[in-house]
């Protein structure tokens, strides 16, 4: 059976599996062989300085250090502590998200860790949401990488084709083969966006509107002489821009 005890009347080198349970009713399930030095760490407050920034550890930062603790299981093998983490872990299902703050599934496997908090990872899940959005509101490559260009182009082309992160901004990712290259292209090069275009979607605007109140097209040429007369004529028409309303 389970026991809550208060830090302060735990004594030192207790070994076992120790659940700690939020104000906002999320849980974390760990182990130590000495559980009271293990919450020292939880804490203290530089960890934060010193340690990758765990979801369990902002929360203590969120809400405040913990004064007591529910102790599990009373375990000395080192071992089976680590069995019996993985065991706790299940039974409670605390590295779901929504219920508790576990990044794996314990005994020491990391490799559920995903997102920023995998060894591997180079950005954070905030830049990967960032990057991919981009992608997907049709932002050019090029121009997305401009605020990345610390990172390798590789590494970054990885994270905007959808690659690694699995759950972060997964909504914006394209899925290879929904949509052509050449489309892709169009789209990302659209208006404005595109390097070449010498009018911007308000003088597109205010072409058209000269044009449905009557003027003709030579007179409007003129005040927009940076583009030949059969572009202004193109416009007017809706021949082109036509994603601009």
């Amino acid at each position: 059976m389970s026991e809550i005890i208060q830090l302060k009347d735990l004594p030192n080198n207790v070994s076992g599996i120790y659940k700690l349970n939020y104000p906002n009713g999320k849980i974390y399930i760990g182990l130590s062989n000495d559980i009271k030095r293990r919450m020292y760490e939880h804490n203290n407050p530089n960890r934060l300085l010193h340690h990758f920034n765990s979801p369990c550890d902002l929360a203590i930062k969120k809400y405040g250090p913990f004064t007591e603790i529910e102790i599990l299981e009373y375990i000395d093998d080192f071992n089976l502590l680590k069995e019996r983490e993985k065991y706790w872990i299940k039974y409670y299902n605390s590295n779901n998200n929504d219920i508790g703050y576990n990044l794996t599934i314990g005994g020491g496997d990391t490799s559920s860790l995903t997102g920023e908090y995998s060894a591997n990872a180079v950005f954070t899940d905030e830049q990967v949401y960032n990057i991919r959005k981009r992608r997907y509101q049709g932002e050019r490559k090029k121009d997305v990488y401009k605020d990345y260009q610390e990172y390798s182009f590789g590494t970054f082309e990885k994270v905007w084709l959808g690659n690694g992160y699995p759950n972060v901004g997964k909504e914006f990712i394209i899925p290879t083969g929904s949509i052509s290259r050449q489309e892709y292209s169009s789209k990302a090069n659209k208006g404005e966006r595109n390097g070449q275009s010498k009018l911007t979607e308000a003088d597109v605007r205010e072409i058209r509107r000269r044009y449905d109140n009557g003027e003709s097209i030579s007179s409007i040429h003129k005040n927009f002489s940076i583009v030949q007369a059969r572009t202004i004529r193109t416009v007017c028409k809706r021949e082109s821009w036509k994603h601009v309303i």
